[in-house]
């Protein structure tokens, strides 16, 4: 933390193919490019942040997008563009949605993409 980690619990790690390495803690989001970490705080309140301060897991996919999953309120798309997030929640009226918004601790990518 005295180096700018945003919590020492560290609950997921990925390397991205840009070559940032993303930590996912008890408090929040943190970036990594080899000489400072960004923190990504959450914010319920803001759509464009992290919903939750447990970051459970962290992939990114074929296609270079990062996904975070949360312990609550979630599934989030960083937009690398905006430098923001896209939440997916579970909505109860439409089948294709995420089956759950809890504690969403692993993430991959099936053969179809």
């Amino acid at each position: 933390m005295e180096d700018g980690l945003s919590n020492n619990s560290v609950l997921s790690i990925t390397q991205d193919s840009q070559g940032f390495m993303w930590f996912g803690t008890l408090d929040g989001l943190n970036r990594y490019d080899g000489y400072r970490i960004k923190v990504y705080e959450n914010d319920p309140d803001d759509p464009d942040r992290i919903s939750f301060k447990y970051v459970m897991s962290i992939f990114e996919d074929s296609k270079g997008i990062l996904w975070i999953g949360t312990g609550f309120r979630g599934l989030k798309r960083y937009d690398k563009e905006r430098d923001r997030f896209i939440s997916y929640r579970l909505d109860a009226n439409d089948s294709t949605s995420i089956s759950s918004n809890h504690f969403i601790e692993a993430l991959y990518e099936d053969k179809q993409g």
